[in-house]
């Protein structure tokens, strides 16, 4: 209900009176108030005043009606006895006042068409209230992948503006666009309308791909030492598994290892950021292997004397070769193998005393200092018993007679000839003899036995 402001002032005259203004009878004397009334509401005015005479009331414009005193010498018809304004509705005849007329419109503040000047609502209010849909094809995904973000709006003939953060930036009420998040994105869909604005947002997470670091501390080692495996993980893993030997594991850590031969470990790390594998190979250094056989047993003279070997992971081979006479004393040689060969062939130095073994020494040579020694022992087969010969006696002489003398006559028997001999031997008899040795004419002692 609008109110009005009425005030009136008395300028001469009479006392007067107005009758059916708003809020009752105005007069005799100036004033003012304020009241309440309908909107287009009629009100039928009179007045009268304190004389005999009667009052004349005139509309001087809508806001304004002014009294004339008509008694006596006061009817002079400038109607400015008594004037009476009002701020609001007006006067619509010199008799008639009328209530404001109202402004019809929304009156819905929260209306995109809201009148803030209307008085009355027409029921044309718009309220948009927009039901806002951002959706992800994936909401998780490995970096470098890309998801499809599709969204939408109801009252989107109200909307001006859409826009989605950080990307793609200003679009339609309604569509779809790809995208490829670097990083863990929050995407935020906004619209505005006249005197409104609303969001919403969707997550997409973005995993970082696994990625391993692996090392060793020694590589390669010898057999039978031992080196640590260290490995690290970065990225969105959550498993870490280690073959051969090791199996599930901690994403990062150390393992102490000790393997036979050469080993290729594999490393697996796997998450939702997908998976990952290294290998790294650690070389165990193996010791020489070495074969080595020789005869069984050679004889006397042989020009060469062969020996079968075999090397692996040999990186030299050097020879030893000891030849023992019969007196026992040694002879001393060197030489090298090949390490691809199979036959080793030596050549002995023989003399009066042999050798009557041939010890040779092979010593393969490896990585990492190792070594693999093989001996192959060959005895010579020296042939130092003659065959049998009979000594004829001397006649007519003691036994046991010393010295020995031969006697002075012709020797009858013919010279004896030592056969089937390898190397000169001491000639012993069990009888006390003397002997010349190729006609050297010195005759010897026989040693008895």
């Amino acid at each position: 209900m609008p109110q009005v402001s009425i005030s009136w002032s008395r300028n001469a005259g009479d006392s007067n009176y107005l009758y059916g203004m708003p809020g009752g009878t105005i007069g005799p004397n100036s004033g003012s108030r304020t009241v309440n009334v309908g909107w287009n509401q009629v009100y039928n005015l009179s007045a009268n005043g304190s004389g005999p005479g009667s009052v004349g009331m005139r509309r001087l414009n809508n806001n304004t009606l002014g009294l004339d005193d008509r008694q006596g010498a006061g009817a002079d018809n400038d109607y400015n006895d008594m004037i009476i304004y009002v701020n609001n509705g007006g006067f619509i005849s010199n008799n008639q006042y009328r209530g404001p007329a109202p402004v019809y419109g929304c009156t819905n503040s929260g209306a995109i068409n809201y009148n803030p000047g209307a008085d009355l609502d027409d029921g044309s209010c718009v309220v948009v209230n927009p039901i806002l849909n951002l959706d992800a094809s994936s909401t998780s995904i490995i970096l470098g992948n890309s998801t499809t973000l599709s969204w939408s709006t109801s009252d989107s003939q109200y909307i001006q503006t859409a826009n989605i953060g950080p990307a793609p930036g200003a679009v339609n009420t309604s569509g779809s666009a790809v995208v490829t998040p670097i990083e863990t994105t929050t995407y935020v869909y906004t619209v505005t309308w006249a005197n409104g604005s609303r969001s919403t947002s969707r997550t997409v997470t973005v995993y970082i791909p696994p990625e391993i670091t692996v090392s060793l501390d020694n590589n390669p080692i010898i057999l039978g030492e031992t080196t640590t495996l260290r490995w690290n993980t970065s990225g969105d893993a959550s498993t870490m598994t280690i073959d051969p030997g090791i199996g599930s594991t901690l994403l990062s850590s150390a393992q102490s290892v000790t393997p036979s031969q050469d080993t290729t470990y594999t490393l697996t790390a796997t998450g939702p950021g997908g998976t990952d594998t290294e290998q790294i190979t650690l070389t165990v250094i193996q010791p020489p292997e070495l074969d080595l056989t020789g005869p069984l047993v050679i004889p006397y003279g042989q020009s060469t004397v062969d020996f079968s070997y075999e090397a692996v992971n040999a990186l030299s081979i050097d020879v030893s070769i000891t030849q023992r006479d019969l007196d026992n004393s040694d002879d001393f040689f060197t030489d090298t193998a090949t390490t691809d060969g199979s036959v080793y062939t030596y050549t002995p130095t023989w003399g009066n005393r042999g050798p009557q073994s041939i010890l040779v020494t092979m010593t393969a040579n490896g990585q990492g200092g190792l070594q693999t020694i093989r001996q192959a022992n060959v005895p010579v087969n020296i042939d130092q018993t003659p065959n049998a010969i009979d000594i004829p006696s001397t006649e007519d002489k003691l036994r046991g007679e010393e010295p020995v003398i031969t006697p002075d006559v012709e020797v009858v028997s013919d010279q004896i000839v030592i056969e089937d001999i390898d190397i000169p031997v001491e000639v012993k008899s069990d009888y006390p003899i003397q002997v010349e040795i190729d006609n050297s004419n010195v005759w010897y002692n026989v040693q008895e036995l």
